[in-house]
């Protein structure tokens, strides 16, 4: 999807569309091909920086992914949060839902948790 064609989307339907591709990275990235997984990263960083522009509304849609039913919205969630949430208790809520994947999902979604975490705690996570 054309960063042009994102402006305009509602908040709403990006938030949706953000729900929808990161189950669907997650499951590529463990399914294949990877390519798949590509193009739907590519697709969640634009959707990002879209949301990030958007302000509190769209930050407080997200907050809302954070209790998913899937866990690849929930670890997409929580790293987006943590780069421009501004309170500190958003950023301690996806901090807990980083650490709670980080310990309980023994796979690549549990490695990146893991990564993000410390990175984040290191000060270098800085996400495209």
């Amino acid at each position: 999807m054309k960063k042009a064609r994102l402006k305009t989307l509602s908040t709403e339907n990006l938030i949706e569309e953000f729900r929808t591709l990161s189950s669907e990275h997650i499951r590529a990235i463990r399914e294949g091909p990877l390519g798949h997984a590509n193009r739907k990263y590519e697709t969640l960083v634009a959707i990002r920086g879209e949301l990030r522009e958007r302000g509190s509304e769209a930050k407080h849609q997200l907050l809302e992914l954070l209790t998913a039913p899937d866990l690849g919205t929930r670890f997409w969630a929580a790293s987006s949060i943590l780069t421009f949430a501004p309170h500190a208790g958003e950023r301690e809520r996806a901090e807990q839902v980083l650490t709670e994947l980080a310990q309980t999902q023994k796979n690549s979604l549990g490695f990146k948790a893991s990564m993000v975490l410390e990175q984040w705690k290191a000060g270098t996570f800085n996400p495209p």
